[in-house]
């Protein structure tokens, strides 16, 4: 890339200038661009008690009030239509 000098420090404290060198690198001894690492495949869910509760409670709504609420009102319409 360009010229590049350096200086080495002997045993004895004294400072000598290296020799001017030029360094020349190129893409081919460069390492390769690291890749990041794979995606990990999804995992399985794990429930906790708590899920379970939470999982009666809204099905004793849906499949009791809900329902029971839905009938009571057709009944109705049908008693209402004639």
């Amino acid at each position: 890339m360009g010229d590049h000098q350096g200086i080495i420090l002997d045993v004895g404290g004294n400072a000598t200038a290296t020799a001017t060198a030029n360094i020349n690198i190129s893409s081919a001894f460069l390492p390769p661009t690291p890749q990041p690492p794979p995606t990990p495949p999804p995992q399985c869910p794990h429930y906790l008690d708590e899920d379970f509760i939470l999982l009666e409670e809204v099905s004793f709504w849906m499949e009791g009030v809900t329902q029971t609420s839905i009938a009571v009102l057709g009944i109705l319409f049908n008693v209402c239509s004639r």
